[in-house]
């Protein structure tokens, strides 16, 4: 492991998010920024604000254009620079979806707005509301909560050779506390009882690896919570096979992003999925469906995921009353089976009605609460959300022991790539002790069967060197070989931590010689 005996000490909470409470100052009405977005977007968001506005909460609302048109106007990330200030006056956005332009030369408004107003994490609510709701997973309720600004996120990728790309995993301590610390938090907050981690240790040991042994530390400080950690390739499956296994799961980026689409697929409709992003000074609550162009203006679009999204930021500005009233209402409507076109079935639905219509129907039912689905009820304690910063502490003895450089070449022949590095570097303090392709170890032994590309990583270490001169010694390996033509396209430093190598290991032990001498023959077993 590249960090030891983590200690939560380390870390101290900061900067409590300061949220304004209607009922704390009844005569403020609370401001919000809303993006209709584009597609159904205005529609849904219309709904949506009826049923909010008829619920009791007083809101001062703003909006801003976010999605398509901003994109034509020129603006990377769909957002004109001018709305920042709105959002940031406000300090919550309830966002309906947005058309995004073809080609991949743009970024989201949800990566955007999460990565610069640092909402660090995300929560979808995977429900189901069996039977009225058609799902596979009549007992679905899971919440999941993902980190939202780091891991293959961070969206930075590189076309490195001919025929190699890649994109780079960057995780961080701090925000792996974050992370974690909130999703015990929301979990206290929401009165949930369990906390599963996923990760992919057996992968991953170093970034990976790290989240597990963060979340072991953090769930130490919370005895009243149950916990344990899942594999996320097995406990993906038993999401979609037993999800009750779970009751909130938490997970870095691009694993949360793929977990919580099944499970919102698994226990219900799309149109009833919404998520929340939070953050210490901002909170942005959205439908998580998309903004659905062929049936834009024809007033057949389920709005529920906005309402609910909606329903989940007056939870969070802690208008509990107008939040319990509204959700209730919005399960009665379901249970007496008025729905949608998407969700209706004859046989179980009462009465098909367009958007707006479905918007009336919860409002006439707001008071009343539900005979058969679970009412919604205020439960636990308010949410605060808080970052995590390192504390002056002592930091591991950091040493350089060697270099990764990455190389392109176009032969295919490690064994004429080692033999050229060798010739160049005799005498030399630094020594190639290993080449890979993409991983998979090719010299100095390797398999036939592998695939070789053009992307070559050669493995120097310092066999014995001054700790003053490695620096300069590595600088100088890279001019040595690039003066002979080698094209280094990348190089990375190999340091050890208190002893703890900080970077992958090759699989140098595992052959021998008469292995890799030839294809291995499958053998038929009679």
């Amino acid at each position: 492991m590249l960090i030891k005996n983590i200690q939560s000490p380390k870390f101290v909470e900061c900067k409590v998010a300061q949220v304004i409470d209607l009922y704390d100052r009844p005569n403020s009405p609370t401001p919000v920024t809303i993006a209709p977005g584009d597609g159904i977007g205005p529609e849904i968001m219309e709904a949506a604000i009826r049923c909010l506005s008829a619920s009791g909460a007083r809101l001062a609302i703003q909006t801003v254009d976010i999605g398509k048109k901003m994109y034509e106007a020129g603006f990377r990330n769909g957002i004109h620079p001018d709305s920042w200030k709105t959002l940031r006056d406000t300090g919550v956005l309830l966002r309906a979806p947005v058309i995004y332009p073809e080609g991949g030369s743009f970024q989201t408004p949800n990566v955007s707005l999460r990565r610069y107003l640092d909402m660090f994490a995300t929560v979808t609510w995977a429900k189901s509301r069996s039977p009225f709701v058609a799902t596979n997973q009549p007992n679905m309720d899971l919440i999941i909560i993902q980190d939202s600004i780091e891991d293959l996120y961070t969206s930075i990728e590189h076309h490195q050779s001919g025929e190699v790309y890649q994109s780079l995993k960057l995780v961080s301590q701090p925000a792996m506390e974050n992370i974690i610390r909130f999703a015990f938090k929301f979990a206290q907050a929401n009165c949930r009882k369990k906390v599963t981690a996923f990760s992919k240790d057996t992968i991953l040991p170093i970034t990976d690896g790290l989240f597990h042994e963060i979340f072991d530390s953090v769930a130490k400080e919370y005895p009243d919570i149950e916990s344990d950690h899942w594999d996320v390739s097995a406990g993906t499956a038993k999401v979609a096979l037993a999800p009750v296994q779970f009751d909130v799961v938490v997970t870095t980026s691009m694993y949360g992003n793929i977990v919580s689409e099944l499970a919102t697929a698994m226990g219900t409709t799309r149109a009833h999925a919404a998520s929340a992003s939070y953050g210490e000074h901002f909170s942005m609550f959205s439908a998580s469906h998309g903004a659905a162009p062929d049936i834009a203006g024809k007033g057949i679009a389920n709005p529920s995921g906005l309402i609910l999204a909606g329903i989940n930021m007056l939870w969070h500005l802690n208008l509990n009353a107008a939040a319990e009233n509204l959700h209730n209402a919005w399960l009665k409507t379901i249970e007496d089976g008025i729905h949608t076109a998407d969700v209706y079935r004859p046989g179980i639905s009462n009465e098909q009605v367009t958007t707006i219509e479905f918007a009336d129907a919860v409002i006439e039912r707001l008071g009343l609460t539900p005979e058969h689905l679970k009412p919604a009820c205020h439960c636990g304690s308010k949410l605060t959300v808080s970052s995590a910063v390192f504390k002056s502490s002592p930091r591991a003895e950091k040493k350089l022991v060697g270099i990764d450089l990455f190389v392109e070449e176009t032969h295919r022949d490690p064994v004429a790539l080692a033999n050229r590095i060798l010739d160049l570097t005799v005498g030399f303090p630094l020594q190639l002790t290993a080449i890979t392709n993409r991983g998979v170890l090719v010299w100095p032994c390797w398999c036939n069967e592998s695939l070789k590309t053009d992307h070559w990583c050669c493995r120097f270490e310092f066999a014995d060197q001054d700790k003053d001169t490695v620096f300069k010694t590595a600088c100088t390996l890279m001019q040595i070989l690039a003066l002979d033509g080698l094209d280094i396209i990348k190089s990375e430093n190999l340091y050890t931590f208190d002893g703890i190598p900080g970077y992958s290991q090759m699989d140098d032990k595992w052959y021998d010689d008469d292995f890799c001498k030839k294809p291995v023959k499958l053998q038929v077993v009679t």
